[in-house]
């Protein structure tokens, strides 16, 4: 086992707050945390050429996606940061179970179809 010893180079919060989000345009959390990604998609190119530049520098880049799967897997802007990651870098997606809150069988059942 290895021990990630990088300090983060890019985050998201720092460039998209949706606590602003949802307080400015009075959405509820999921509201306002589909519309920060969506905001953020329309400049995920910024962040590809970030991890192009320092690519030299790096084998691996981990990126980490909203807490909500739904809002990640189901949504236009999900879409296009995956895409863009696939076709720009070698890419592989994992989806992390927390297998303790997995024990009843309706949320086994809900994070094997995300998965």
């Amino acid at each position: 086992m290895n021990i990630i010893t990088q300090k983060l180079f890019y985050f998201v919060g720092k460039a998209i707050c949706s606590t602003y989000v949802i307080k400015r345009y009075e959405y509820f959390s999921n509201g306002g945390i589909l519309t920060s990604l969506n905001l953020f998609a329309t400049k995920f190119d910024d962040v590809v050429n970030v991890i192009e530049r320092r690519a030299d520098e790096h084998d691996y880049v981990l990126v980490d996606t909203p807490g909500q799967i739904e809002i990640f897997t189901w949504s236009a802007s999900g879409a296009i940061i995956t895409e863009a990651f696939a076709s720009t870098f070698p890419t592989v997606i994992a989806y992390v179970v927390d297998t303790p809150r997995s024990e009843s069988p309706n949320t086994f059942m809900s994070n094997m179809f995300y998965a």
